[in-house]
């Protein structure tokens, strides 16, 4: 018989082969698992579902440039691939705060006027409007919601303030228009991290209507205007992420640029002279609502929105010679076909208050002419971003 020790060394044996066996059998089991399940997918910050916090939104109701009632255009699509691009999904809404009239709002106001040297006292025009009239030019001044403009009659000038030396330095002007208006603390730190800016070089014609001059030479006038940047998808960072991780998904977040009506027109604009002649601002048109909050909304899809525009639902917001002055008094055109280069979403900022700053699409392209001889024309087309059952 078998002794004591030998028993057991024999069961230690068994027991550690069971042991192995069984080992092997679990990770055989989970290689054949893993050979059959799907990938895990990777990490999507995006968000998934919209929050949709505020409820219902208005709808954007916009007016629409007149094309001739001669022609019945096309609509085509030109992009580099034939298609509408895939946008995302699901965007920010953001809401105004309230406006609402400090106590300091008239002194607040002085002190923007005399920044812009404007030091005499005001004439009250309303409740919440101040004017102040020097020579040919006038700045009005809303209390309540902050904006500003100043408008010059330019027949008024003197010749020789009509007849500024504008220099073919694009960033001379882009800068002093930034000095001028951080200097009337206009100039929000939005605008200067976003740094988005466009320049026309402009003159006056024989009805004193300012007209796109064709070079810095032939000019008299610069106008600079500053868009504004807003996030419109943002991302979730995962829970435990390294620094380099974070740092890529921060680069994931999508930003959008803020339009008006007029898309070349932006929220900050100003009209200067001669870059010699720094005390002089001929036109500025100041608009910067307060933010409040924000929440994620269903976009309808670009595809269904260029539907839309194709049935003649679309607001045509620009159509013009290509390079020429956005801000001149628009005509009806005629029009034969609409050829779609681009779509993007943009946030149309209202000039008077309103409860939300919406997300529409922008369509953009080159509208052909009828006649051959005619140049090409460039357009731009709004239509509501928003997912909702008023545009669905």
């Amino acid at each position: 018989m078998a002794s004591q020790l030998e028993q057991s060394t024999e069961l230690a044996k068994k027991i550690g082969i069971g042991c192995l066996i069984f080992i092997v059998i679990i990770l055989l089991g989970n290689f054949i698992i893993n050979l059959f399940k799907k990938p895990e997918p990777p990490y999507n910050p995006f968000p998934q579902y919209a929050k949709e916090e505020f409820g219902d939104l208005p709808n954007i109701e916009l007016s629409s440039l007149e094309i001739s009632d001669k022609t019945n255009p096309e609509y085509k699509i030109e992009t580099t691939d034939g298609q509408i691009p895939n946008l995302p999904s699901i965007v920010y809404v953001y809401k105004v705060k309230t406006p609402r009239q400090s106590l300091t709002a008239e002194d607040d106001a002085k002190s923007i006027a005399e920044s812009l040297n404007f030091r005499e006292d005001p004439n009250p025009i309303s409740e919440t409007e101040l004017e102040w009239i020097q020579g040919e030019r006038v700045l009005t001044i809303n209390k309540l919601y902050k904006t500003v403009s100043i408008k010059t009659a330019y027949p008024r000038l003197e010749s020789e303030e009509r007849s500024n030396d504008i220099e073919p330095h694009e960033h001379v002007y882009i800068n002093a228009a930034s000095s001028f208006l951080n200097q009337a603390g206009l100039f929000p730190s939005q605008y200067d991290q976003a740094n988005l800016s466009s320049l026309i070089y402009l003159k006056l014609n024989s009805n004193f209507e300012l007209v796109q001059a064709k070079s810095a030479q032939d000019a008299n006038f610069v106008r600079v205007d500053f868009f504004r940047n807003f996030e419109s998808v943002g991302v979730t960072i995962p829970p435990g992420a390294s620094d380099e991780e974070k740092e890529q998904y921060e680069s994931y977040r999508v930003f959008s640029q803020g339009v008006l009506e007029n898309p070349y027109e932006g929220a900050v604009s100003i009209i200067l002279g001669s870059s010699s002649n720094k005390n002089q601002i001929y036109e500025l048109s100041y608009t910067d609502w307060e933010l409040e909050n924000r929440s994620t909304y269903y976009l309808q899809g670009e595809n269904n929105a260029w539907e839309q525009v194709i049935q003649g639902n679309g607001y045509l917001r620009s159509l013009m010679e290509i390079n020429s002055n956005p801000f001149s008094i628009y005509s009806p055109r005629e029009v034969k076909s609409f050829l779609l280069t681009d779509v993007d979403v943009v946030y149309l900022i209202p000039k008077s208050y309103q409860k939300y700053i919406l997300p529409v699409y922008r369509f953009s392209g080159i509208a052909i002419s009828p006649d051959d001889d005619e140049a090409d024309l460039e357009f731009n087309i709004y239509y509501p971003a928003i997912k909702q059952e008023s545009n669905e």
